[in-house]
């Protein structure tokens, strides 16, 4: 399954990370790429709880584990969880993937991956404001998966923003974005994250292609 061209893991590391919830609105409708909230969407009680940085990188430590154990039992239910109903994702593009797209997508990783080797997720700078928490996420994801009708070795890294709310007690993914993919290497051989997988090409060199 793929738009425009992307391999839909693209956005699940994601968007495991990649991917992606709980409701369906209607699919494939877009929004325009802003660092706000979309139209309508009102975050409550974001200036009332002030919480201080250390417990919430503790928190999300915890919240980062879970996610990590559950793709290890192939169990998209909890990920899908831990989103708010207004989850989305911006991808590298500037499109906007709202919850009913990005759900789709992630359980289609789920579907392809036979076993997640390892899953590890590295906290950077964490911007904490109100019930907002903004983290600089490293994601390393090393798995079994189907591509090309051949189960592949594939080992994959990115770099994106997530953007979670403290909602009843409680710490809910809202947004992925500013997404930027790092090595992508299957069966040992670097590939181009912008293509559909082709085991016949040549190794990627990055400088080729302008990235």
């Amino acid at each position: 399954m793929r738009t425009n061209g992307m391999d839909p893991l693209r956005i699940a590391a994601s968007l495991m990370a990649v991917a992606l919830v709980i409701w369906n609105p209607p699919a494939g409708s877009a929004q325009s790429c802003s660092s706000g909230p979309p139209p309508g969407v009102i975050i409550s009680g974001r200036h009332k709880e002030k919480l201080k940085p250390k417990p919430v990188r503790k928190a999300l430590e915890l919240r980062y584990a879970a996610i990590s154990d559950a793709y290890r039992r192939k169990d998209p239910d909890t990920v899908l969880r831990m989103r708010t109903s207004d989850f989305h994702a911006i991808i590298p593009s500037g499109e906007v993937w709202d919850a009913g797209r990005s759900v789709q997508y992630t359980r289609a990783s789920f579907a392809q991956v036979e076993t997640t080797l390892a899953l590890t997720f590295e906290i950077g700078t964490i911007e904490v404001d109100g019930d907002t928490a903004a983290a600089e996420i490293d994601q390393h994801w090393v798995r079994k998966q189907q591509k090309a009708g051949t189960a592949r070795h594939v080992d994959t890294r990115v770099h994106q923003r997530e953007t979670w709310l403290h909602r009843n007690g409680e710490w809910l993914l809202w947004r992925v974005d500013q997404i930027e993919p790092g090595p992508w290497i299957i069966d040992g051989k670097r590939v181009d994250p912008n293509k559909p997988f082709d085991p016949n090409a040549r190794g990627f060199e990055p400088g080729q292609s302008g990235r």
